[in-house]
């Protein structure tokens, strides 16, 4: 490939971005999401065992919601959150901790849910 020229990858990466640009906002593909797909892989990961949304008095779908969170391509991550999301607004979230309790991996869950509606809503 010549100098200036793009390959097929590179103009779809760049559509793609773009593209959450346009249905995130430059905050949210500059970098918002990183954190949760680097936190994918520390030792404190969710492991999506469902010990978290056994102990939610609320019933919140934790896993899911880690996952979408987790989820490095910002597009699919909304549209995941946007399917949790379809049948009504997810349940409010206490402050008791159960979540962070049951985690055999330490996840801080009332945490994730709140970035989770902050960035993914």
């Amino acid at each position: 490939m010549q100098p200036g020229q793009t390959n097929e990858r590179q103009t779809r990466r760049e559509f793609l971005r773009q593209a959450a640009v346009g249905a995130l906002g430059a905050g949210m593909v500059a970098g918002a999401l990183e954190p949760a797909a680097r936190s994918e892989t520390s030792d404190n990961a969710c492991r999506l065992c469902g010990a978290c949304q056994r102990a939610c008095p609320a019933r919140l779908p934790l896993p899911d919601l880690l996952h979408c969170l987790a989820d490095p391509d910002p597009i699919r991550a909304r549209r995941r959150y946007r399917e949790l999301t379809a049948r009504g607004p997810l349940p409010p979230c206490g402050s008791c901790s159960a979540c962070a309790q049951a985690c055999p991996q330490g996840v801080a869950g009332r945490e994730r849910v709140e970035e989770a509606r902050r960035v993914l809503a």
